[in-house]
């Protein structure tokens, strides 16, 4: 094997490495893309961890967003850790807090693995006196329990994705805080979007992908033109960014 070979395999691991590299991977995050707290899968895990949106406010009690680097905890119904940045969370017909999915929300008094945790800080959370629901435990509609702490990590080893959440062997606590009546919007970027989609077509060149490439354009184009209509852009930024457009349709 000479060196020119030997070199571009080992550029295509670090390709790997740094992105998913999966075209099937781009398709469900480009559809996912305004999906607010989203996190791309086909970006490297330490980018996925320290990634961090703007922060948009909304009139909904059990919104919270994380500010800085963490995650919140959940629990599946099979006892699994999860970790999500989407706080877009709901009380269940029990009175449980849990995400769209139904995953619990851990709160204070949580354990994984059988081990104890520190939370962080009550002092750290605004609006403190307006936060009612907790993790595994019930929230009565008429003695109401407050609680002093979310449990917010951030995880070391990640397994896979599972929708929004990771999951995780193991994990530590990290210093954040919390806003209420409060969302993550797009942690990356639409540019950096075009970016990775641009990367990923130019290193998957099977011809058995063009119909997937055409899906993911007609997708660009549709999240293009909802990113263009809410915020207001310089002319020479849509330029760029149509060009850019324009580059990934030409790998098609």
């Amino acid at each position: 094997m000479n060196n020119k070979i030997m070199l571009i395999i080992l550029l295509s691991f670090i390709s790997i490495l740094l992105y998913g590299g999966d075209i099937s991977t781009l398709e469900k995050d480009v559809m996912n893309y305004p999906k607010e707290g989203y996190r791309l899968e086909s970006y490297g895990n330490e980018y996925y961890i320290s990634a961090q949106g703007s922060i948009k406010q909304i009139d909904y009690k059990y919104a919270f967003c994380i500010c800085g680097r963490g995650f919140f905890v959940l629990q599946n119904q099979k006892n699994e850790i999860l970790f999500t940045r989407n706080g877009f969370f709901k009380l269940n017909e029990a009175g449980f807090l849990v995400n769209q999915d139904g995953h619990f929300v851990l709160g204070s008094n949580s354990d994984i693995q059988n081990k104890k945790y520190e939370y962080i800080s009550s002092d750290m959370i605004l609006d403190k006196k307006d936060i009612k629901p907790t993790g595994l435990m019930r929230v009565d509609s008429n003695k109401q329990r407050e609680i002093d702490y979310f449990l917010i990590m951030e995880p070391i080893d990640i397994i896979s994705f599972h929708n929004d959440c990771v999951t995780s062997k193991e994990a530590i606590r990290i210093k954040t805080y919390i806003q209420q009546y409060a969302r993550e919007a797009f942690p990356v970027s639409f540019e950096q979007l075009l970016d990775l989609a641009l990367e990923i077509f130019e290193n998957t060149k099977d011809e058995e992908n063009i119909e997937q490439k055409k899906n993911i354009c007609c997708l660009l184009e549709y999240q293009k033109a909802i990113i263009f209509n809410e915020f207001v852009f310089e002319v020479e930024d849509k330029q760029r960014l149509e060009m850019k457009m324009q580059q990934i349709k030409n790998k098609i």
